[in-house]
């Protein structure tokens, strides 16, 4: 929906079709959205990692109780997570520069100007909700 409106708005500066606007900014959004994936999947991943050994473990009839199944601080995470969504806000700009210079050359700046603001906000959130508690599944 946060596409489809600035893609509206971007058909104010360079004239072009909303469905146009859509498609070609639509990939410029991938970075940002592959980094906020690939961080939710590291808390998964160094939060819960030890678990797979004390689960292989529980097999042979040892068991673990008290052990944290995390691998690294739950700051080493978060600060992982703001850097991913850091590159993933710089990856989208830089694709959004790019599309707009390339499919808009005489308009690159009007058109790429509120896909930033898109990608900032998004990239906002985004931290905002690694600040958010997340409990794990054990």
């Amino acid at each position: 929906m946060l596409l489809g409106l600035t893609s509206l708005g971007a058909r104010l500066f360079n004239r072009d079709t909303w469905v146009r606007n859509f498609t070609i900014f639509g990939y410029a959004i991938i970075p940002l959205d592959m980094a906020g994936h690939i961080g939710h999947n590291l808390f998964h991943l160094l939060a819960e990692g030890k678990a797979v050994v004390f689960t292989a473990l529980a097999l042979f009839g040892q068991e673990v109780h008290g052990a944290s199944p995390a691998l690294v601080s739950s700051d080493i995470i978060q600060l992982l997570q703001f850097a991913l969504i850091g590159l993933g806000v710089l990856g989208s700009i830089f694709t959004a520069f790019w599309l707009a210079k390339r499919n808009f050359p005489t308009r690159s700046w009007v058109t790429f100007t509120p896909y930033v603001l898109l990608i900032l906000a998004l990239g906002a959130i985004n931290i905002w909700l690694f600040v958010l508690p997340m409990a794990m599944r054990m």
